[in-house]
């Protein structure tokens, strides 16, 4: 299926960028290759002096709106001052006041344009923001997934996306491989994306962390899909989400996230408020299984625009904080903490009671939400200040709809509250455990200290942003995409030669009912499909869109640009690294080199200087001959802090310990 189609080439044409991006960063970059079928590899241990550059949810998915800024997280060791100091320096920029700090960003647009929409601007607006790892945790700068988020000294909401980012990056590549040609009514992996998309969107605005989403699997949206709820023309749906469409693609599939750990024995089957069956029947054989419990509020009418959502935790919450006139403040505090991992499983049953009360003490269906939706440690809950949930309450709806005169303030008295304390202490989660509640009813003003209006989008396309954040904030630079490209066609080509046929059911992956049984003695292989989006097509297109606008701008042919009917060449990989790279058969120690550069009449100490591993700053320099060895000094540096030695001009390696490279010996 081509669902997707029209998004993929804007998504291509992206990834091009980012990956010229990162290299002129010199930054690695772990791309997700869209509809690879390559296994997705656990990175190798990084090194302190690694910087790795990773794109954020939704676009490292594969779902690029038209016009929007596009965020991009570099992970290093260096301190944020150092890195856009470096950045600024590589990227060839001149800013007025360069990002200083953790929690600024530089703002770049690039030159070159995606391929253009009719009658709509495409632009590329990147957020460089920067992430510092600490050197205890510099081995997972490949992988910060596996950095705890627990009193992080830094970002802590960068830190977060980067968590999300990598474990959907694992969850859609595992769709891809999932989505089976061989079988009539199997998605295709557009399909998968669409609906992923949709959940993550849904769950970032409900206040729903990362552990919750992990809980997310293939088989719930093959679920999803089977019932027909996976038909999403994606490129409507980034603008505008239908709450109809969301309302029923959510009911099937989110709650069970949500609500609980799925397995996939379980076969459950519950009925709505909205009359729908949620679950598997177990007479019906037209769906795999999928754990489901039993919920008590349908999805209501808060649904916002996706690209306004699409900001992470932080962008939800603020949408939320304004979205109601009244909300209650609910505080959970405890002092068991072998009790505190018990609520932290059960806390969100706490929290729909509380909406069930509300619906029994106004004797409709009002309108309330959630945030967050779960706790997501125990350590998370501080003793002195406690595990703060909120719930929107609103007003305006349930006087609109059934002909309420009476403020809420008035009907949530004093008796109401302590009604639904009691309520709340009396459920089993509280109940066993050293706990207590308090509940506050609160307006928007009161609560959050800014007037009370509905979220809306804040941004149009084609708006000025300069003109919104000011010069001083925005540069331009322009990125050479040819080699990037041709990169791009090669590690296509190889997956097709490694990959020539997708098997009919991966390994791991329960296979649907839906497709004719296959014949036990068929052994001739089955014929493949290729998707018409592949990456591979796709980067050629693009290549010849980039030849085609060169043309116009320059006003003819530009003889440096391909013909349509000439492919980009494949670099064959060379036999082996250049002679000054190889690792040397006797590699010297780090003092040993310093020595052999120090009293070697052919250097001098002023022309070299050392890279070394600083504990709070990351990589820094130092010149050779301001080098001190004596251990009682002051600035004194142990050995195993040197990375990297190399010439003062034009930075020529001479001794790296990574790749085992000494050229000490050597006139460099």
């Amino acid at each position: 299926m081509a669902v997707l189609q029209d998004n993929d080439q804007f998504w291509v044409g992206l990834e091009l960028h980012v990956r010229a991006f990162a290299k002129r960063l010199d930054c690695s970059y772990l791309s997700y290759p869209l509809g690879s079928k390559k296994p997705m590899q656990e990175p190798k241990p990084s090194l302190p002096t690694d910087k790795y550059l990773y794109m954020s949810l939704p676009h490292a998915i594969g779902i690029v709106p038209p016009v929007e800024t596009y965020s991009v997280i570099a992970v290093a060791t260096m301190s944020a001052r150092t890195f856009f100091e470096y950045a600024v320096e590589k990227l060839g920029i001149d800013l007025a006041t360069p990002p200083t700090g953790d929690d600024e960003h530089l703002l770049i647009e690039l030159e070159s344009p995606l391929p253009q929409k009719k009658d709509e601007e495409c632009r590329i607006i990147c957020e460089l923001h920067y992430c510092r790892i600490t050197h205890e945790y510099s081995q997972y700068l490949s992988a910060p997934e596996n950095i705890p988020l627990a009193d992080w000294p830094f970002n802590t909401d960068l830190l977060a996306q980067l968590h999300d980012t990598r474990y959907m990056i694992k969850k859609v590549r595992g769709l891809d491989v999932t989505a089976d040609s061989t079988q009539p009514h199997a998605p295709s992996s557009a399909e998968y994306r669409a609906c992923v998309h949709q959940l993550i969107m849904w769950a970032f605005y409900r206040g729903i962390l990362c552990p919750r989403l992990q809980l997310l699997t293939s088989e719930m949206i093959l679920f999803c899909v089977n019932r027909g709820y996976a038909d999403v023309n994606i490129k409507v749906a980034d603008m505008f989400m239908n709450k109809f469409l969301v309302a029923k693609l959510l009911e099937r599939c989110m709650y069970p996230l949500v609500l609980g750990t799925n397995t996939k024995l379980a076969q459950l089957f519950v009925s709505t408020p909205s009359g729908r069956n949620l679950g598997c029947s177990s007479i019906s054989n037209d769906s795999p299984p999928v754990a489901t419990h039993t919920i008590k509020q349908v999805v209501t009418e808060d649904m916002r625009y996706v690209t306004t959502v699409a900001g992470g935790t932080r962008e939800g919450f603020r949408l939320f904080r304004r979205a109601y006139s009244m909300y209650l403040m609910i505080t959970l505090r405890y002092w068991d903490y072998a009790a505190g991992e018990t609520l932290r499983l059960q806390y969100y049953q706490v929290l729909l009671l509380i909406q069930d009360e509300l619906r029994d003490i106004f004797q409709a269906p009002i309108i309330s939400q959630i945030w967050p939706f779960n706790v997501v440690s125990p350590d998370d809950v501080p003793e002195d200040e406690g595990w703060v949930s909120f719930i929107g309450i609103n007003g305006d709806v349930l006087n609109r709809h059934n002909g309420f005169k009476t403020l809420l303030t008035t009907i949530l008295d004093d008796n109401a509250i302590q009604r639904m304390n009691d309520a709340c202490m009396n459920h089993p989660a509280l109940k066993s455990a050293k706990a207590s509640l308090q509940i506050e009813l609160y307006s928007q003003e009161e609560l959050f200290g800014e007037p009370y209006f509905d979220a809306r989008p804040y941004r149009k396309e084609g708006k000025d942003f300069k003109a919104i954040l000011g010069e001083e904030r925005m540069t331009t630079i322009n990125l050479d995409l040819s080699d990037t490209m041709e990169e791009i066609i090669m590690e296509a080509d190889e997956d097709k030669r490694a990959n020539p046929a997708r098997p009919s059911t991966p390994v791991g992956v329960t296979p649907t009912n839906a497709g004719p049984a296959k014949v036990a003695g068929r052994t001739e292989p089955i014929p493949q499909i290729r998707r018409p989006d592949s990456f591979r097509i796709l980067a050629r297109k693009q290549m010849k869109a980039e030849a085609a606008m060169r043309r116009l701008i320059r006003g003819g042919d530009d003889p440096t640009a391909p013909s349509d009917d000439e492919l980009p060449p494949i670099k064959e990989p060379s036999q082996g690294p250049p002679p000054s790279a190889a690792p040397s058969e006797r590699f010297r120690s780090a003092s040993q080199a310093m020595q052999r550069l120090k009293w070697d009449r052919k250097h001098q100490a002023i022309e070299y200087e050392v890279g070394y591993v600083d504990r709070f700053d990351g990589m820094m320099w130092k010149r050779l001959d301001q080098w001190q060895t004596h251990t009682e000094e002051e600035d004194f540096i142990p050995e195993h802090r040197i990375w990297i030695i190399r010439r003062v001009r034009g930075h020529a390696m001479v001794w790296e310990r990574e790749k085992r490279i000494d050229r000490t010996g050597e006139d460099i």
